[in-house]
């Protein structure tokens, strides 16, 4: 019993810990990992259940008009307003801790920390990077598009990366030992044989190989999202359409969300909740910037905060301006190719910020005006704790869990005063983070 009674007292230690030592400071890890969520100004006071609604104006009052003496004024006339309505979207995190890890950890303050440190700073990462991307997709939880048909086979060809526009690095959100799943883009159905488990990654980015055979029903254009477990046959258990809505569905028209948190964004008046949007860019230039720039001032008297894009489009703009760069008396003898970018400073563009993000869509250019948009915030982040300890015995295994849990989600209150624009001419660089 002895045994058993120090282990309670260390579970309860750890309990503690988990709570005071490392739930705040996972919270705080998280938003400086997360740039652009940082941004975004949060509200947790408005939900009604799990959703927040609040209305949108979609018309203006049409009766400010000049009239004439002696005769009448227009009929009266009203806003038009449509209620978004905001649902909490979940995310969770959890470690595990042996016996065997808390047993020697009871003799030694040194183990305990490395072991659950650990654990404690890899869950804070793959957190903020799963959430990372997470932010600038659209609601789906699409990591990839299958790229032709596999067959039977073993190796999946990708494109489509986050779910995107674009054929290069088609798999650079997959990772080894990751459960996914493939999903009918036409109903929403996870395709026949469940989820399957990914072995490895090619360096060109365009496909990865499972460990078991792919099914045949399997096509091409199918989303992978990530499964639970191994053996996922529900979409239920999976990211397909469970996740925070991020800024490809956000800064949009038509083209990612069309119904965008219960408003169809198709039959508002005048597109008065769509984006603009610039296509198949090509080349960048200060013309198209200044466009789209002058275009939501015109339409929505909107003023961008800050440029956002993946590295490979800063680099873009930075070879935009290369000649028209010239050396000057004493940088003559000394002539530097580089700009403040070199060292992690922002660029900018007539006075607005350029921000990279890793996780940016590539070939994408956006404007934002962060004051459109909030995350609601149902839970920020905590160890879930609702049967009164955080460490919970794993049935079946000597051995104990934590979960760890962010409920919120993000709305843009006026879409018409971003832009956003797609296929931008850039070298991308195929990463594949560890």
């Amino acid at each position: 019993m002895a045994v058993l009674d120090a282990q309670t007292t260390a579970v309860g230690a750890f309990n503690e810990v988990l709570k005071i030592d490392y739930e705040k400071g996972i919270i705080d890890s998280l938003n400086d990992e997360q740039p652009l969520l940082s941004q975004i100004e949060k509200d947790n006071e408005s939900w009604t259940g799990q959703k927040v609604v609040f209305p949108t104006r979609l018309q203006r009052n049409f009766s400010a008009s000049a009239t004439t003496e002696g005769y009448r004024y227009h009929t009266p006339g009203k806003q038009s307003y449509k209620d978004w309505e905001i649902p909490a979207k979940y995310a969770h995190g959890s470690i595990r801790l042996t016996a065997q890890v808390i047993q020697a950890s009871m003799k030694s303050k040194g183990a305990f920390a490395r072991a659950l440190g650990s654990e404690i700073d890899g869950l804070v990462e793959d957190m903020a990077n799963y959430r990372g991307r997470a932010v600038w997709g659209w609601g789906k939880g699409v990591l990839c598009l299958v790229n032709g048909d596999p067959g039977t086979g073993v190796t999946i060809t990708v494109d489509s990366p986050h779910g995107g526009a674009g054929a290069g690095n088609g798999a650079r959100d997959m990772q080894p030992g990751m459960f996914i799943a493939f999903i009918n883009p036409a109903d929403g159905a996870i395709r026949a044989g469940g989820a399957r488990t990914v072995l490895a990654v090619a360096s060109t980015g365009l496909t990865f190989t499972i460990t078991a055979a792919c099914d045949a029903a399997v096509a091409d254009n199918d989303y992978i999202v990530i499964a639970m477990k191994s053996d996922t046959s529900d979409v239920n258990e999976t990211t397909y359409d469970r996740e925070i809505m991020g800024m490809l569905g956000l800064v949009d028209s038509t083209t990612y969300v069309s119904t965008l948190h219960a408003i169809d964004r198709s039959t508002s008046p005048g597109n008065y909740l769509q984006s603009t949007i610039s296509t198949s860019v090509g080349a960048m230039s200060a013309d198209v910037i200044q466009q789209m720039l002058d275009t939501i001032a015109q339409k929505a008297r909107a003023k961008t905060d800050a440029l956002w894009c993946e590295h490979a489009v800063r680099r873009a703009y930075q070879v935009m301006l290369e000649n028209d760069r010239r050396y000057m008396s004493a940088s003559l003898m000394r002539p530097d190719g580089g700009t403040a970018a070199a060292k992690g400073k922002e660029l900018d563009f007539g006075g607005i910020p350029i921000k990279t993000d890793k996780d940016a869509p590539y070939g994408v250019l956006m404007g934002l005006q962060y004051d459109t948009f909030t995350r609601w915030t149902l839970t920020e982040g905590q160890w879930a704790d609702d049967s009164g300890s955080i460490l919970r015995f794993v049935d079946g295994y000597d051995a104990y869990e934590a979960v760890y849990r962010v409920f919120d989600n993000i709305g843009c209150e006026a879409p018409q005063r971003n832009f956003a624009m797609f296929g931008i001419t850039s070298n991308v660089v195929v990463v594949h983070l560890p």
